[in-house]
Parts: structure tokens; C-alpha cells; sequence
């Protein structure tokens, strides 16, 4: 996807304007008290946003300079929201077209 300039469509989470904007939204549902209100529901679609001064998906590196290839070791980067007592929800794993080389050994 690369249309960052989709509208949001908190409707589900509150229509009170501190809702509105991920950096309130973070702020907010970091507090456990707000965040228990709020359950995840499969049948729905979610969206998620992710930005990282340090890690470019795009180039597969840190910093645009170091190459996460070797590092990595053919594997994808993970990203895992798991619950306090570390059961997984969900997990995405994000490929780089760099990896293919590695697809006989995955």
C-alpha cells in the first residue's frame, strides 16, 4: 500500500476528538484502564501504521546504509502483538524481494 494520505475511521474506537491522530490514540490506549475497554475483533478490517527513523522496509536496512540481508539471514522481519502472558494475536511477516534467494531454504 502506498496511499499515505488515507482517511482514518476511528468510529469504532470513540467520536471524542482525543481518538483522533495516532500519536493520541497511542497516548491514550497505552493507559491500561482505556486499553481494557477495547477488545480485537477478527471479522473486522484493521489498518496499521508504522514509522521508524531507523528501520526502511523498502531498502531492507537500518538507516538506508546497513543492509539487514546477512543479518536477517533470509528470514522476514516480524512484528508480533502478543498478550501479557505472551500469547500471540497475530503476527506479520514482512518479506523484502531481497529474500528470494533464500526461498529454497525457508
Amino acid at each position: 500500500m502506498t496511499n499515505h494520505d488515507l482517511p482514518e475511521n476511528v468510529g469504532l474506537l470513540s467520536m471524542d476528538e482525543e481518538f483522533h491522530g495516532a500519536k493520541r490514540r497511542r497516548k491514550m490506549l497505552i493507559k491500561e484502564k482505556v486499553a481494557f475497554k477495547y477488545e480485537y475483533h477478527p471479522d473486522l478490517v484493521y489498518t496499521f501504521g508504522f514509522s521508524d527513523e531507523v528501520l526502511d522496509f523498502v531498502s531492507f536496512s537500518l538507516l538506508g546504509k546497513v543492509s539487514l540481508e546477512k543479518h536477517m539471514n533470509g528470514n522476514p522481519f516480524s512484528i508480533t502483538v502478543q498478550t501479557t502472558d505472551q500469547r500471540e494475536i497475530f503476527r506479520f511477516n514482512i518479506f523484502h524481494e531481497i529474500l528470494t534467494k533464500y526461498k529454497d531454504e525457508l
